[in-house]
């Protein structure tokens, strides 16, 4: 601890000018007195008060002066401040108090002193705001970050708490960005919900809140949203990111009727170089799988179905075509072998148990 008693400082300089003002001559010039002053200088310099008293107290001269006056004062001082830090990192805030209720009754508060009156309360609150961690979301942070706000100026001449105080404010960030990434997907999968569902102007309303949220969505590079279409100039196809490619996909799915014929024939030829397995929507690949006559595709897209699917949600649009492409054609039925892969009677079977679950549901068996 620094030592901050001036005007020890200045009695010091100003005993030694008075001692060195009154020797009648060069022979009887007070050279242990000046001595003992100079070490109790060093001594002050390292924040020994105690040594510097205890050094000039064994001086006549400086017996009743106002040097040691304000040398026992300093200190005074210095051990109660000590003693404070001790109740502190003891956490004995109940001691501490009653020490700085008893050093007001005898006078002998400092600013210094008194700022250990706020710690106690500080530091019980930001006991609390720890045992809150680790946060769930950016509102809760936030919240925690202002109710602790008023008791920082307390606790901020500490580094470590400075550093703490940083690290909680620079995790805002990351948090909203979650968030956001966490909302969006949520939406996106309402769209993809209602797109596979057939319930298009649903799916419109959830891209309404998509471009509230987050503009700068990958939907947006494909989708003109002021005019509800697909814009001219599209990024590259097929995208380069799995978050471009479920925009893509929404973006076909929701403007697909719209389109000409010979766009639509460009843009399913992009995505077909697109592994179906690496599809990010639902209603992405029963597009791609119904418009291409691949059953295998349609296969995956129910399994997909099935493991999102909603409770109570109705089938989708595209089970039909699913449930006819588990049906063998006449040519196959002729023909000596399967001219594709198409799936087989474990498929069928349980494509119509999904179609009866709703039935079974309404009768259960008594």
């Amino acid at each position: 601890m620094r030592f901050h008693h001036p005007m020890v400082v200045a009695a010091l300089l100003l005993t030694a000018t008075l001692l060195s003002c009154k020797r009648p001559a060069a022979e009887q010039y007070p050279e242990k007195t000046s001595l003992a002053l100079s070490e109790a200088s060093r001594m002050l310099l390292h924040s020994d008060i105690r040594g510097a008293r205890t050094l000039l107290q064994e001086h006549n001269r400086f017996q009743g002066t106002l040097l040691l006056e304000l040398l026992t004062s300093a200190e005074q001082e210095q051990e109660l401040l000590h003693q404070a830090n001790q109740c502190l990192q003891q956490n004995q805030y109940h001691t501490l108090n009653k020490l700085l209720s008893q050093a007001e009754k005898n006078g002998q508060t400092t600013p210094e002193l008194l700022r250990y009156r706020s710690i106690p309360q500080a530091l019980q609150a930001l006991q609390l705001f720890c045992q809150r961690m680790p946060w769930e979301s950016s509102e809760d942070l936030q919240n925690a970050l202002d109710w602790l706000q008023p008791y920082a100026p307390a606790l901020e001449k500490s580094p470590a708490f400075q550093r703490f105080w940083s690290q909680q404010q620079n995790l805002l960030v990351p948090l909203r960005q979650r968030e956001l990434q966490r909302r969006c997907a949520q939406i996106s999968n309402e769209m993809d919900i209602a797109l596979r569902q057939g319930q298009l102007p649903a799916a419109w309303a959830a891209g309404a809140r998509l471009q509230a949220l987050n503009p700068e969505h990958p939907l947006f590079l494909f989708l003109d949203w002021p005019g509800k279409t697909l814009r001219g100039q599209l990024p590259l196809l097929p995208p380069s990111s799995p978050e471009l490619q479920e925009g893509c996909e929404l973006a076909f799915a929701l403007c697909w009727e719209q389109l000409p014929a010979a766009r639509q024939k460009r843009l399913l030829s992009a995505l077909a170089a697109l592994p179906p397995e690496s599809f990010r929507t639902v209603s992405g690949l029963a597009l791609l799988a119904g418009h291409h006559n691949r059953p295998e595709w349609l296969a995956l897209a129910f399994q997909r179905w099935q493991a999102q699917a909603t409770p109570n949600e109705p089938l989708p649009l595209f089970f039909r075509d699913y449930v006819l492409s588990l049906l063998p054609r006449p040519k196959q039925t002729a023909a000596c072998c399967r001219q594709y892969t198409c799936p087989g009677f474990t498929d069928f079977f349980t494509a119509f148990n999904v179609l009866l679950s709703p039935i079974n549901t309404q009768n259960p068996r008594k």
